[in-house]
């Protein structure tokens, strides 16, 4: 039999959770906390300052549409353009067919 966890969530008020995401986005969007930076300075505004690390990016589209590369780019890119910055990126490719 597996142990069980006697670990309890801790509960907070909504007030509270929404007051810790805007700081985190405040911080974002002024640079504090740092986002890899891409070529394109539209996204990385979008994006407030560019890629969040540690985060699932999904890059949809229909056949032909450049997903690709897009996804190419960005990832030589990222590298590229964040040299002091220690992270790692996976790509993944999933194809559907008809």
């Amino acid at each position: 039999m597996e142990p069980t966890s006697n670990k309890i969530m801790d509960i907070k008020h909504i007030s509270d959770a929404a007051d810790e995401i805007l700081n985190y986005i405040n911080h974002r969007r002024k640079g504090i906390v740092k986002s890899l930076k891409t070529r394109w300075p539209k996204f990385n505004r979008q994006c407030m300052g560019g890629i969040e690390p540690n985060v699932i990016y999904s890059i949809c589209g229909i056949s032909g549409s450049g997903k690709s590369s897009f996804a190419n780019s960005l990832e030589t890119d990222l590298f590229d353009l964040n040299p002091d910055e220690n992270f790692v990126v996976l790509n993944f490719n999933f194809e559907i067919s008809n």
